[in-house]
């Protein structure tokens, strides 16, 4: 009986350690991790409140700044953030923020389409599309930049 309850602990362990590990492997730098977890947190917030009041302008502004910024880790984050669902008007400035960085962004597009990076904190997961949804805002982006447009006003 003692024996059992050894092995079943161990595997139990064994199996806490190799699910930690998939986490980790299908996560992003710190530097993505950490502006991904600041939108998806500001969009928890305003998703209170029907996405009015200040928080929903927090997560506005804090959109409209990083869609300014050019970088490759905002870059990695928006298509990340193509995964959640971030608020109706949110979304055409996410489609703005990939479209618009034109055909440098499809290897990013395609390694998240493939496979999604995980979410690290359990309440992410009530901001993930449905997959249906997922796909229709992956092909949007891929169309329109294989077209060569943005979704930019």
């Amino acid at each position: 009986m003692k024996r059992w309850i050894l092995i079943t602990v161990s595997l139990v362990i064994v199996l806490t350690l190799l699910v930690a590990a998939l986490f980790r492997l299908f996560r992003p730098s710190d530097e993505v991790a950490g502006i991904v977890e600041n939108i998806l947190d500001l969009t928890i917030a305003a998703s209170w409140n029907d996405f009015e009041g200040p928080a929903a302008v927090r997560l506005d502004k804090k959109l409209d700044d990083l869609a300014k910024d050019k970088g490759i880790a905002t870059a990695e984050a928006f298509v990340i953030l193509l995964d959640y669902y971030l608020g109706e008007h949110n979304a055409e400035i996410q489609q703005c923020a990939v479209t618009s960085r034109g055909q440098e962004i499809l290897p990013l597009l395609r390694k998240y389409h493939e496979k999604p990076a995980r979410p690290w904190k359990v309440r992410y997961l009530l901001l993930r599309l449905p997959a249906k949804s997922r796909e229709s805002m992956y092909n949007m982006a891929f169309d329109e930049i294989q077209h060569g447009r943005s979704l930019c006003d």
